[in-house]
């Protein structure tokens, strides 16, 4: 009963960033504009508490909240996946071909929000933007992928030792 819970949290959970990154993209450019404005002040002030001097641009700021938002949707769906039970495979490597399905999902979800933003008054599609979002969403497939595959191993190990039932 938990995992069933946890299965349809983490799924809600999905489909609301996906909600926030599609809501974005409906912003205005005038709105999008204001938005990335005040996250590159905010972005520049931490860089400069922490000694770095260079003012960060703004197109810069964006294309690492394109980075960030994929890569953390790339995470949700690779655990959607885990929990759904599609990567119970005793091989790992199974489990982590099954997971790389996440990166042509987020693929897909990237291009629908260019889609969305070409609609969106003042906005453009722009494929750099697809790319910068994919590559986003590879990197947290990747990152998923290497912890997963780390924590088999230890429960394999701790099972071989004699430390997990």
């Amino acid at each position: 009963m938990a995992v069933k819970i946890l299965r349809v949290s983490l799924l809600c959970l999905t489909v609301l960033w996906v909600g926030f990154i599609f809501a974005n993209s409906m912003d205005n450019g005038v709105e999008s504009g204001k938005k990335s404005s005040t996250v590159t002040v905010i972005v520049n002030e931490v860089a400069e508490s922490v000694g770095i001097d260079e003012e960060i641009p703004e197109s810069t700021v964006r294309n690492m909240a394109h980075f960030g938002e994929f890569a953390v949707l790339s995470l949700f769906v690779c655990a959607d996946l885990a929990l759904l039970s599609f990567v119970r495979s005793a091989d790992w490597r199974r489990a982590a071909v099954t997971l790389m399905t996440s990166a042509p999902i987020c693929c897909l979800a990237a291009c629908v929000d260019e889609l969305i933003q070409k609609f969106s008054a003042g906005r453009a599609a722009q494929l750099s933007d697809v790319l910068t979002d994919t590559l986003g969403a590879i990197c947290g497939m990747a990152v998923f992928i290497l912890f997963y595959i780390a924590i088999r191993a230890v429960k394999k190990k701790a099972a071989h030792n004699g430390d997990l039932r």
